[in-house]
């Protein structure tokens, strides 16, 4: 047994031996942070250097961001002088088309009028009187203002002291800028009234010889009001003492010339007198050309309906376009044909910003127009304009200026016209055209299809496209198919010179699809453009600029044309289709404008409605229960029916 000394022994080697391995992990600490601290160290070197490269590259950064800005600053200014250059001269080659496009114009009236002339010479050499010749309908007087004396025109200044100016005989554009014609409408000189030289209302006459006149006599003018300060022109017909203003336009009617005709009454000591009214000051030039007097119906110069160069002044509301340009998500711009092309959405917003950049700072520039086939369709020249723009944005950028006014049903109706007229049996057409809304309607149940979709498949189908027919099918449509099958074939018949130039179209772009499709596409938009150009000319008379050709339609400024004259002017372009058509019946389901009065917006989101449900599958039976639970949807159809067509 061990002792006490012994015990108290081996306690203390216990003790130091605890102790030894203590200091031994002491010292393993010490270690341990000995060599955390270098590593700290190291790592906080490490940091420093990481800090100074990063301060180095952003200041390298900074210096290339720096030169890149100044760079791309002066590429701008690069590009935007170019693009002035640019513009300037697509400025200048439109200025100059149009006047190439006036002097062929110019042209043709004159040799019209050299004609009338020359048969007027022919007819006093035989001895013919001056009321047989008004018997047989022809020119009796003619001032176009070439000459300062002209035998043949029966106008000059009054000098009976009823006025306090003279007109002037002028070449070329008037001493004050912004008023007054550029040029002549025809030939090199034309007469006008200088408002610089007018006190505010002092007028001056242009007036006849003193008429026997016991038939109806036509006048026909082309007249020219431009300037901040126009005040009136009048023409007035003074019979044994009486005087009645039979014509009067007051404010500036546009930088262009109109032309007008008046029909005159018979009447004993008749005197036909143009009034020229001027303004407060110099901006107020009126003037007139190619003055002419018909013995009874007005003969219009012939302007066919095809091979003409027309060019014409496009407004647009530059902001609403900007706009556009930078939220085009908001207007669906998805994908179109343009000229023939397809763009797709891309393709538009660079077209919009290419019109954005040339319109001046009014919002306007100049368009041409052209024909592929010298006949048919015109279409804009360059990049786009009004024309290929989709419906929501035109009208957007548009209907604060402008009516857009468009014939209803305009190819159907065109294509039954041309088969009445040809003998050729289209009663699958013909029910189409009085039942379509309806036919549409069911088409829509039927495929679960939007209106614009169903509508533009009943068109295709027109123009031949070809469908497999199913037995549940509706017999109308059944009907309305096979009957355009038929039309198109008779049509091919008729027309085999059409038949071979759509080969030949069809050949340049390695394809013989639907050949006989395209072959009926050129009959409706012969007849199209036939009844398209009778409405340009119709308005033209009437003193109404016309802003934009759409193939079906146009556009019209709305400057001096109230609702009411609005109706007039609708109902006036149908008739004059009517005659030009030489047709009993109207040619067309008429005239109507797009945005008369604006589309309220409430019938519209209504019909949206209506076709999210239709696309959203319902059955008929729901689409009915619901047109039963709201009132509106009848007058809603009405409503778009007359208004969108």
């Amino acid at each position: 047994m061990f002792g006490p000394s012994t015990q108290g022994s081996l306690n203390t080697d216990i003790k130091e031996l605890e102790i030894t391995n203590i200091r031994l992990d002491v010292n393993v600490m010490k270690d341990n942070y000995h060599d955390l601290l270098n590593r700290v160290i190291a790592n906080e070197n490490t940091i420093e250097l990481l800090k100074k490269e990063k301060q180095n590259l952003t200041h390298e950064l900074e210096n290339l961001s720096r030169q890149l800005s100044c760079e791309i600053e002066v590429l701008h200014d690069i590009s935007r002088e170019h693009q002035q250059e640019l513009n300037e001269t697509h400025f200048q080659f439109n200025h100059t088309w149009y006047s190439f496009n006036q002097t062929v114009h110019e042209l043709s009236y004159n040799v019209d009028v050299l004609d009338n002339k020359y048969l007027l010479l022919e007819r006093k050499r035989s001895g013919e009187s001056f009321k047989e010749c008004i018997n047989k309908t022809e020119v009796v007087s003619v001032c176009t203002f070439e000459s300062t004396v002209e035998e043949n025109c029966f106008f000059y200044n009054d000098e009976s002291g009823l006025d306090k100016k003279n007109w002037r005989r002028n070449s070329g554009g008037t001493s004050t800028p912004n008023t007054g014609p550029s040029r002549a409408m025809a030939g090199n000189y034309y007469m006008y009234i200088e408002s610089g030289s007018m006190a505010y209302l002092e007028n001056a006459l242009l007036v006849s010889n003193i008429l026997q006149q016991d038939v109806k006599l036509c006048l026909s003018f082309y007249y020219h009001m431009y300037g901040k300060s126009i005040r009136t022109l009048e023409v007035i017909v003074s019979s044994s003492g009486t005087n009645k203003t039979i014509f009067a336009r007051s404010g500036d009617q546009g930088n262009q010339w109109y032309y007008k005709k008046l029909y005159i009454q018979p009447a004993s000591n008749l005197q036909i007198m143009f009034n020229g009214i001027g303004g407060h000051n110099s901006y107020g030039d009126i003037a007139l050309d190619n003055i002419m007097l018909f013995a009874g119906e007005c003969v219009i110069p012939a302007n066919s309906e095809n091979e003409r160069k027309i060019t014409l002044r496009e407004v647009i509301d530059a902001r609403k376009l900007e706009y556009i340009v930078s939220h085009p998500d908001d207007f669906h711009l998805g994908s179109r044909h343009i000229n023939g092309q397809k763009i797709d959405k891309n393709g538009q917003l660079t077209l919009l910003k290419n019109c954005l950049e040339q319109v001046n700072e009014k919002g306007e520039r100049l368009m041409n127009y052209y024909q592929i086939n010298k006949f048919g369709r015109y279409w804009t020249e360059g990049d786009i304009g009004i024309q290929n723009m989709s419906r929501k944005i035109r009208h957007t950028l548009c209907q604060d200026f402008v009516y857009d006014i468009d014939m209803k049903n305009a190819h159907p109706t065109l294509l039954s016209w041309y088969c009445h007229d040809n003998g050729i049996n289209c009663t699958g057409l013909d029910a189409y055209i009085a039942n379509r809304e309806e036919y549409m309607a069911d088409w829509m149940m039927c495929t679960g299809n939007i209106r614009d979709e169903v509508k533009a498949h009943l068109l295709a189908i027109i123009n031949r496209r070809k469908v497999n027919l199913e037995p549940e099918d509706p017999e109308w449509y059944k009907e309305f198919y096979n009957g355009m099958r038929y039309i198109s074939d008779s049509i091919v018949k008729l027309r085999p010179d059409l038949y071979e130039l759509a080969k030949k179209s069809k050949n340049r772009k390695g394809t013989d699809y639907n050949i006989e499709g395209t072959t009926v596409n050129y009959v409706m938009c012969s007849l199209e453009n036939k009844s398209l150009m009778t409405a340009f000319d119709y308005l033209t008379e009437q003193g109404i600029e016309v802003g934009s050709l759409l193939f079906d339609g146009l556009m019209i400024y709305k400057d001096n044309v109230s609702s009411e004259r609005l109706l007039e002017i609708l109902a006036g372009c149908s008739q004059n289709v009517k005659e030009v058509m030489e047709s009993n019946e109207p040619v067309t389901k008429g005239w109507y404008a797009k945005n008369w009065q604006d589309l309220v917006k409430n019938l519209t989101d209504r019909v949206n409605d209506l076709e999210k449900e239709i696309k959203g599958g319902r059955s008929r039976r729901e689409l009915d229960a619901i047109a039963k639970e709201d009132k509106t949807l009848d007058s809603i159809k009405t409503t778009l029916e007359n208004r969108l067509g």
